[in-house]
């Protein structure tokens, strides 16, 4: 049973990296953590059980195409890339509150207990 993330020298691996690769190796479940709760992912009965609360729902396998690659000029033709271009402060605000938000999500999911 695969569980999580894990950390191979600098590669982590996600929780849909996980749920692939069991599914790819034919195991029937892993364990993943998700927001602070650990789930059973059953695959064979395509369910999500909390292991906490016992509770479980319906899952589905999608297959999601791979994005494709940017040409050189397509920046030019998305206009939020263009402002962010034309203004550096623009960029460095934009960033700066992002990483604010950000900082206030991963402390509300992480548990220092």
């Amino acid at each position: 049973m695969f569980t999580g993330f894990i950390f191979i020298g600098f590669l982590v691996f996600s929780t849909f990296d996980w749920l692939q690769c069991t599914y790819q190796a034919h195991e029937d479940e892993c364990s993943v953590g998700i927001m602070g709760n650990v789930y059973i992912v059953d695959l064979s009965g395509m369910q999500q059980i909390n292991e906490d609360t016992g509770t479980s729902r319906s899952v589905r396998r999608t297959i999601v195409e791979p994005l494709k690659k940017p040409s050189p000029g397509d920046w030019q033709k998305d206009e939020r890339a263009v402002a962010l271009k034309e203004d550096p402060s623009l960029s460095s605000s934009f960033t700066q509150a992002l990483f604010g938000v950000l900082y206030e999500v991963f402390n509300s999911m992480v548990s220092l207990d």
